[in-house]
């Protein structure tokens, strides 16, 4: 899939967040809006996701090989907690910060920090690290609203970055 094919499905995701919000305001029934705007958001929120990752340079190191083991660590733990065992959270956690601790290290050792990296550090420890702090019930489930908003900033960084260079539509 091209970064075009990924901006327009970006794009019709958020037409249709609009389209949700829309709904929310002016009928009385507020669920079907709120179920539109999450889909929306959230298949938005995968395709650039997704874009940032097949663009990124993390693919191609050692640090991608760990977070893969780490993602297999969380999967391992999500199919205990549906089972409901004592010691899901546990696994759960260990695969959620080894996925922090591994892109922070890769941050440290990265040469050259530029402030997408920045960026995308910071939404790595929200996301990962708010997780954890949710799942341990430290912390309401509305801190996860601060990962998705620091996606989004993301999201917009490599959008802007890419058509300030005219490298958006190379891959």
């Amino acid at each position: 899939m091209t970064n075009k094919r990924i901006l327009l499905l970006i794009g019709f995701s958020l037409l249709v967040t609009l389209f949700g919000t829309i709904f929310m305001v002016v009928t009385p029934t507020e669920s079907f809006g709120f179920n539109v705007v999450t889909t929306g958001n959230g298949l938005a929120e995968f395709a650039g996701f997704f874009l940032v990752l097949r663009n990124g340079t993390i693919l191609r190191t050692i640090y991608w090989d760990i977070i893969k083991l780490c993602f297999a660590v969380v999967l391992v733990g999500v199919f205990l907690k549906i089972q409901h065992y004592p010691f899901s959270d546990i696994v759960l956690a260990t695969g959620l910060l080894g996925v922090a601790i591994t892109y922070a290290i890769r941050f440290l050792n990265k040469k050259q920090k530029m402030r997408s990296d920045v960026i995308k550090l910071l939404w790595v420890m929200t996301a990962y690290v708010g997780a954890v702090l949710f799942l341990l019930h430290l912390v309401p489930k509305e801190v996860m609203y601060a990962s998705a908003a620091v996606l989004w900033l993301v999201i917009l960084d490599f959008i802007i970055t890419g058509f300030y260079r005219k490298t958006i539509f190379l891959k």
